[in-house]
Order: C-alpha cells, then sequence, then structure tokens
C-alpha cells in the first residue's frame, strides 16, 4: 500500500561520462550517490532511509558499432548495479543484498529509409532472486510485493522520418 513521507532530506551526487575509442567502440557510465532520510514528525520513522531508494546505484555499457553499404550494426552490453535498499518506511524490510543485473542489445539500421530492428535482452542472466546476508534466498525487488521481472526480451522496429 502507498504511504506518503510527510518530509524528507534529500541530496545526492551524480557522474556520467562516455568515451568514444575510435569510430568502433564506445564506453558509457553512471554513478549516482544519494542520501534520503525520512523527516517525518513521527518519531519512530524519523532518521530512517526512504524505502526504495538506494544509497548507490551504477550503471555501465560497452557499445561497437559500424556501417557497411546501406547498413550500420551495432552491439552492446550493459550491467546496472543497485545497492540495499528498504522496501518500507520503517526499515525493517530491507531487499536483501545489491542486484546488479546484465543487458545485451543487437541492432541494424538501414540507413537511406532510416528504418531500425533491435534485438535486446534485459537481465539476460534471469537473476529474480539473490542470497541474503544470512545465507537465504530473497527475490528481487524495489518495494514489498513488487518483484523484478526475470529475463525480458524486447524486439523493436523504428522509423524515423
Amino acid at each position: 500500500r502507498a504511504e506518503n513521507v510527510g518530509s524528507a532530506e534529500i541530496a545526492g551526487v551524480e557522474a556520467s561520462g562516455r568515451v568514444l575509442l575510435g569510430e568502433l567502440v564506445s564506453i558509457e557510465a553512471n554513478y549516482t550517490w544519494l542520501h534520503a532520510i525520512n523527516r517525518t514528525d513521527a518519531p519512530y520513522l524519523d532518521g530512517r532511509r526512504l524505502p526504495g531508494r538506494p544509497t548507490h546505484e551504477m550503471w555501465a555499457r560497452v557499445e561497437l558499432s559500424d556501417g557497411f553499404g546501406a547498413f550500420a550494426a551495432r552491439v552492446s552490453a550493459d550491467v546496472a548495479y543497485s545497492g540495499l535498499a528498504y522496501l518500507d518506511q520503517a526499515n525493517l524490510k530491507d531487499a536483501g543484498v545489491g542486484t546488479a543485473l546484465v543487458g545485451l542489445a543487437l541492432g541494424v539500421t538501414r540507413i537511406p529509409e532510416r528504418l531500425e530492428l533491435t534485438l535486446e535482452a534485459r537481465n539476460l542472466l534471469d537473476t529474480i532472486s539473490v542470497e541474503d546476508r544470512r545465507g537465504r534466498q530473497r527475490p528481487i525487488s524495489d518495494f514489498e510485493g513488487y518483484p523484478l521481472p526475470g529475463r525480458t526480451l524486447i524486439a523493436t522496429l523504428r522509423w524515423r522520418n
């Protein structure tokens, strides 16, 4: 069930970058540090971390791309890490441990028509649970009762005019 927070103290730092290695390889990365504290009047909630807001989040992708004739192709792999997050306002239930999810994408573009086909796999390793600090298997979730999906396959056909 949704619960509002009376007041919160939120501060953070985010950094991102992209490096091109010639015309074929690009590397992108992002890091976020978040200080998200409940500052409500209720003494049992004041000073607790906001639910669903991990302190550390990171994302990185490596992409290879090249063109040949009327076509361009790309392949990329990414990893997204999310640190420990609490699932409730009182910080009694945590998500167990941080999680790292791997993705893969393949794309082909027909340049003259600007028609692009992309095949993508998110959570490629089908990670749906992790072992917590006590050795128990816990489902990966953002909020209590809402587990994240397992492997997801997506096909996208895009035309740009």
